[in-house]
């Protein structure tokens, strides 16, 4: 089974993306994918047991740029603060626990010190305006983070996991 594990935007960015032209959403929405993985189902409760032993702070991310991560992606790159690249880090090393032996390649080239934050907003070649400052510097605080699991046509949320802290907005 697949799990996905991510955080997303406010509302407002998220707004802010759906109302731009030639914007192709990925089907599990707008989100940065923390880690992905490959396992048996049988460790789905371990797995939400470990992560909701992760103590982590509310942080901001901020849209920064746009960049081409493929051929077929294009996306809108956020802000790493310490908080997030923490997070990262020890999800990853939980999920390595329970990932199928493909996940030793995937984290090698895509998790720790290669992690590149981004919103999936379109496809590469789509007529989207890659000049568009509107979406830039755009701030989000994040409170939480969600597993996910299923294909990427049909993903149903098992869990969300809230930072130890709230954050009042002023």
């Amino acid at each position: 089974m697949k799990y996905l594990i991510c955080i997303k935007p406010n509302k407002k960015l998220i707004d802010l993306i759906l109302e731009q032209e030639h914007i192709k959403i990925p089907q599990s929405g707008i989100h940065n994918t923390l880690a992905t993985i490959y396992m048996n189902a049988k460790y789905e409760a371990a797995l939400i047991k470990n992560l909701s032993k992760i103590n982590f702070n509310p942080f901001e991310i901020k849209t920064t740029g746009f960049e081409k991560l493929d051929k077929n992606t294009l996306a809108l790159k956020i802000s790493s603060s310490k908080e997030l690249l923490k997070l990262h880090q020890n999800i990853v090393s939980i999920v390595n626990k329970y990932a199928h032996e493909n996940f030793k390649e995937i984290k090698q080239k895509y998790y720790l010190d290669k992690y590149n934050p981004h919103l999936r907003i379109a496809e590469a070649n789509s007529l989207f305006d890659k000049e568009s400052k509107i979406l830039l510097n755009n701030k989000t605080i994040i409170t939480e983070y969600i597993l996910m699991k299923g294909n990427e046509t049909n993903r149903e949320i098992i869990k969300t996991f809230y930072s130890k802290k709230t954050v009042f907005k002023k």
